[in-house]
C-alpha cells in the first residue's frame, strides 16, 4: 500500500490517496464547499472501510500513535478474523482484519478487483 498526501494552506491534510495494487482509494477531509463533510463525531458513518493487513495489532498501535481513537480493540472472531475498529482523527471508520484459520479474506478481495477490472 502507498499513501500520498496533500496538504492545504494550514499544513492539514486536505486528502490522501492510497493505492492497493491497481486500486486507489481517496479520502478527503472535510470541505463544506465542496459538500465534502466529516463524518458524524460519535464515529457513525455511512461508509466504513474493511482492510485486510498482516498484523492488526500492529496497525492499530501505529493508528493510534498518530492520534485515531480504537472503537473496539482487536480481538479474534468467531469466523476466523482478528479484527478491530478505529476512528482517525477526522472520523474515519476503518475495520481493520487478519485472516485466520484458512480463510482468506484478502485473497478473496483481490480476486474480485481483479474481475472488476476487466
Amino acid at each position: 500500500m502507498a499513501i500520498n498526501r496533500h496538504p492545504g494552506p494550514d499544513g492539514k491534510t486536505v486528502h490522501a490517496l492510497l493505492t492497493l495494487g491497481p486500486a486507489m482509494i481517496m479520502i478527503e477531509a472535510e470541505w463544506p464547499e465542496v459538500s465534502s463533510r466529516a463524518p458524524a463525531p460519535d464515529g457513525s458513518s455511512p461508509v466504513v472501510i474493511f482492510v485486510y493487513v498482516e498484523d492488526v495489532d500492529q496497525v492499530v498501535e501505529r493508528a493510534v500513535a498518530r492520534g485515531a481513537k480504537v472503537l473496539s480493540p482487536a480481538a479474534n472472531q468467531f469466523w476466523g478474523d482478528r479484527t478491530a475498529w478505529v476512528m482517525d482523527p477526522a472520523g474515519h471508520v476503518s475495520d481493520d482484519r487478519h485472516a485466520r484459520g484458512g480463510y482468506d479474506g484478502g485473497s478473496k478481495a483481490r480476486a474480485l478487483v481483479v474481475q472488476s477490472t476487466k
